[in-house]
């Protein structure tokens, strides 16, 4: 059985934001990892491929890629006109 704090308390609780928000959520000021837009999103390799060759715009640093938040919202807007 699970216990719940009372419905007060979790109104009280702050939201959550940057990596930590929800999956599912994209914030535009925020950096992500490839992998962690992946999760977020429930995307596979082949639609990051995908998104990469049609203009997301993708940095990498060291072995990691990392995409802005604005970036991914951008590409999602320009590709669903």
């Amino acid at each position: 059985m699970t216990i719940l704090p009372p419905k007060n308390e979790l109104a009280k609780r702050p939201k959550k934001t940057g990596q930590h928000a929800a999956p599912g959520f994209i914030e535009a000021d925020c950096l992500y990892t490839q992998s962690e837009v992946q999760a977020r999103l429930k995307l596979g390799d082949a639609a990051i491929r995908s998104a990469r060759k049609n203009g997301l715009k993708v940095g990498k640093i060291g072995s990691r890629n990392y995409i802005l938040g604005k970036d991914l919202l951008d590409h999602f807007e320009a590709s669903s006109k």
